[in-house]
């Protein structure tokens, strides 16, 4: 830095210059200029704070750039990209759904796949995804077209994917006695069997068939429900209590185990949330599978599940409670409906079956419509709820099936097909009834549309839109929609199916399991 006196102050020089002669006296200017040369002098000094402060805050963006000093390198381009022109977008050919193999753990990291020509990209991790694009809450292993296996409480079930070509056997294995049950998910196939010796719970590797482990329980089992790491299965005791046990899905190893009063109806369901729900016929509890911790969530004279939901009906009134921790959401009134009544719920109603009538209740205790069957004290079968508000009762007398309105009651068509369960996939209704034959019924308007024989017994026999029939050849598969036959595949001694993720397990009578995919 200079010093003062280096700057030629007024009546100084620099050190160095020849001596300064006086300069002529200037002319005095006048006020106009006066103000002119202000005004410059003004601008001059406020254009260089503003680029000052300019200055100070590139310097401060970049962290390589001190104030005051100059960059080592540029950072202005040599020459700024040319923007290219995005090329003409080529539709891409329709895709066909094709059946996958067993999907990954959601664990796995998914590798990205080669985009294909003429399709558009996916947005890189992170980006924002355009509004129209299709999203999905679904498992992986289920079609866009959703499927749900609609029990008579009014609940739904998802189901696994379709096998919709002929699949051939990918192993057999052999097991120590009866099949009890059998469950699936992404690699992993449960077992339990009922032996000589007592209960025993079998895993094996869904690709392969090979044992992953074994674990003897003692007492009757029921069919597992695998629950993310935890496989959870019912132990009936001698006593009236049964025992509930959580085992590694890995090791088989006990991690937990509860007791829960059995009346005689328990069962264990995997819920969409990861929990497992125990029923029976006079409750309903909430399972951990994690813990093992049950919360009871409601009891009552005669119980009804709904998606999200589920209610009792004790002393004449039905309360209804949330699936997920019992908190109540609804209460009302219906009076008593005899021992054959039955009930559906939804947010808006209750409907009842007083065991002539039925009739339907607001949440403000309004009675809206009701419906008389053809025959007088007819008693109802089930009454379910599908998709698009409809009611289906089926009668055990000649009324066969009624199609409601929920919301009006009105008639939409009736079916001499008396239903015991329901399953409806791409609007149609599998309706069973006291004959053998499993007959069809279209949701629209109540007409046949196919029938054809089942021999199964109480496997699962539904995949979203197929049906999985035991013949005496051996497993035929039907479309829901149609009834026509998609496939068949010859196997000896078939007992059962069991529609699971990732394939078809079938049972046979010389205590082996076989899977096709």
């Amino acid at each position: 830095m200079f010093r003062p006196d280096q700057l030629g102050l007024p009546g100084q020089l620099p050190p160095g210059l020849p001596e300064a002669r006086p300069a002529p006296p200037a002319p005095v200017p006048d006020d106009t200029t006066r103000w002119a040369w202000g005004l410059l002098a003004v601008g001059l000094i406020a254009a260089l704070a503003v680029g000052g402060v300019l200055f100070l805050l590139r310097a401060d963006s970049n962290p390589d750039v001190v104030a005051g000093t100059l960059p080592a390198t540029s950072t202005i381009p040599a020459a700024a990209p040319a923007t290219p022109i995005a090329p003409t977008a080529t539709p891409a050919p329709e895709a066909t759904a094709t059946p996958a193999a067993a999907p990954a753990t959601a664990s796995t990291a998914a590798t990205p796949a080669e985009p294909t020509p003429g399709s558009t990209p996916s947005p890189p991790p992170g980006a924002a995804v355009p509004s129209d694009a299709p999203t999905s809450d679904l498992p992986p292993f289920v079609p866009e077209e959703e499927g749900f296996l609609l029990s008579d409480s009014g609940g739904q079930e998802r189901l696994p994917a379709p096998v919709a070509s002929a699949p051939a056997p990918a192993w057999t294995t052999a097991l120590p006695g009866d099949v009890v049950g059998v469950t699936g998910d992404e690699d992993l196939v449960a077992v339990a069997v009922d032996t000589d010796t007592g209960g025993r719970l079998d895993a094996v590797e869904l690709d392969t068939g090979e044992p992953r482990w074994s674990t003897p329980l003692a007492g009757g089992l029921s069919a597992p429900v695998v629950a993310g790491e935890t496989v959870v299965v019912l132990q009936r005791t001698e006593g009236s209590d049964a025992r509930v046990v959580g085992l590694d899905r890995q090791t088989g190893k006990e991690v937990w185990s509860t007791t829960t009063p059995d009346n005689g109806g328990l069962f264990a369901v995997l819920l969409d949330d990861g929990g497992v729900l125990l029923g029976d016929i006079d409750r309903v509890d909430r399972l951990d599978p994690l813990t093992g911790e049950l919360t009871a969530l409601v009891s009552g004279e005669l119980l009804r599940r709904g998606s999200d939901a589920v209610a009792a009906y004790t002393d004449g009134t039905v309360r209804v409670v949330d699936l997920a921790d019992g908190t109540p959401r609804d209460e009302r009134f219906v009076g008593p409906i005899g021992e054959d009544g039955d009930f559906v719920f939804t947010d808006e109603r209750v409907v009842v079956f007083d065991g002539e009538t039925i009739w339907s209740i607001n949440t403000v205790g309004q009675r809206e419509w009701d419906f008389t069957p053809t025959e007088d004290a007819a008693q109802v079968r089930h009454m379910v709820l599908v998709p698009g508000g409809t009611l289906l009762a089926s009668f055990a007398g000649g009324d066969g099936t009624v199609a409601l309105d929920v919301e009006t009651g009105e008639v939409r068509w009736r079916s001499p097909v008396p239903v015991d369960l329901t399953g409806a996939f791409d609007g149609v209704l599998r309706g069973a009834g006291a004959t053998s034959p499993v007959q069809l019924v279209d949701l629209l308007d109540g007409s046949d549309v196919g029938s054809f024989l089942d021999l199964g017994g109480s496997g699962n026999p539904f995949a979203n839109g197929l049906y999985y029939a035991v013949t005496d050849d051996g497993l035929t598969a039907y479309q829901m929609a149609d009834g026509q036959r998609l496939w068949a595949v010859a196997a000896d001694e078939l007992l059962d199916r069991h529609a699971i993720p990732g394939g078809i397990v079938l049972t046979n009578a010389d205590d082996t399991i076989t899977l096709l995919r």
